[in-house]
């Protein structure tokens, strides 16, 4: 077994972890980053002129290239009336959002760390972690088409294994689970919606979302609470479609009734670590916290996490041991900042809803009574 030596080990090709990689390597120090290839849902997500920004920060030449051009103007949504509203990004944020397809945005990024310097090892599973003398840290990495494992060691550790962090040996990272939601993607044909524009519509148990992209044609997610889901493909089918038809907005736009039966399932909850970083370790993106997928922030806390992480490591290795608390710190309140935000959406969420299971677990934690 071989043994690589790095200045910084980043676990984890989402976003946050290939983007931090690229800071580190800028920054003239030596990064390799673990990638696994995961199974997740091919979907559109926004991203969003605070996140554009964010991009623009870092001051990366060509970063902002790899998000694409596509845009979407505004969102159409039938949340806290019964009649559809409409918010116009280039009206209220002055410039429009960004549409992005997830992995194929992450296989980008990850390409872009790789040409940044970053030594990519994937698909690779890290299967041990530990801290040993002189405050190295030790990763045992397989191969997962190989099956060989080679041994790494780093000085410093960035977690970005995502919000069921697989890093288990650098701390407390027992994560805080605020919900059981779950998301099922479904691809759809033509719809009547105006392209480039997000549709958001709700039904009793839970809330559903579609992008039509410049072709008309579109995915369509609908995210509930893995308890209220039918655990029989039949019945839960039949579930959705009485789900769908209940959700005015979306049913009127798309043409026909989706097939339910064959869709994709990945888990959406709210989550975060006990900490976010520790000696010699941090944590980035949905390792460090999990948005709602409601809130349309996770590629923003992406970004901002694997910026601020970064800057803490290269503080660190000039003597300013501080920068890591002040990270904690900063992590702590942009968390609760945004669970406040994600708890005054869900209260504002129709009345014809609100009594069923799913809003009222909701609205109970948004009034204090849960």
């Amino acid at each position: 077994m071989t043994c690589r030596t790095y200045d910084v080990a980043v676990v984890g090709g989402g976003p946050a972890g290939s983007i931090c990689a690229v800071l580190l390597a800028r920054a003239g120090l030596a990064v390799c980053l673990f990638c696994t290839a995961t199974a997740c849902l091919r979907r559109r997500e926004i991203l969003a002129p605070p996140a554009i920004r964010a991009v623009r920060s870092l001051d990366i030449e060509d970063l902002e290239s790899v998000f694409g051009t596509e845009t979407c103007v505004g969102v159409e949504s039938r949340w806290s009336e019964e009649e559809p509203t409409y918010f116009d990004y280039e009206l209220y944020a002055c410039e429009a959002a960004l549409t992005v397809e997830r992995p194929v945005l992450d296989q980008q990024l990850v390409r872009f760390a790789v040409d940044s310097g970053v030594d990519l090892f994937a698909p690779t599973r890290v299967v041990d972690v530990k801290r040993g003398q002189r405050d190295i840290w030790t990763l045992i990495a397989a191969d997962r088409e190989t099956r060989c494992s080679d041994s790494f060691q780093a000085r410093f550790l960035v977690d970005a294994s995502g919000k069921d962090s697989t890093t288990k040996a650098i701390g407390d990272r027992r994560r805080r689970v605020q919900d059981t939601a779950i998301a099922f993607q479904f691809s759809i044909g033509q719809t009547r919606s105006p392209e480039n524009t997000l549709l958001l519509d709700c039904s009793p148990d839970g809330w559903w979302y579609s992008m039509p992209n410049t072709s008309g044609e579109a995915d369509l997610v609908f995210v509930t609470d893995i308890k209220l889901a039918p655990r029989g493909g039949l019945q839960r089918a039949e579930w959705m479609i009485q789900m769908f038809k209940q959700a005015r907005l979306l049913s009127d736009r798309i043409t026909g009734i989706p097939n339910f039966r064959h869709h994709r399932g990945c888990l959406a909850h709210s989550s975060q670590g006990g900490n976010f970083c520790g000696n010699g370790w941090i944590a980035v993106g949905d390792a460090a916290w999990a948005c709602d997928p409601l809130s349309g922030s996770g590629l923003l806390v992406a970004i901002q996490t694997a910026s601020r992480a970064s800057l803490a490591i290269l503080d660190s290795l000039h003597g300013r041991e501080e920068s890591f608390g002040r990270y904690q710190t900063w992590c702590a309140s942009e968390s609760r900042v945004m669970e406040a935000k994600r708890q005054e959406v869900y209260a504002q969420v129709m009345s014809s809803v609100r009594t069923f299971p799913y809003w009222r677990a909701r609205h109970k934690k948004t009034t204090g009574n849960a």
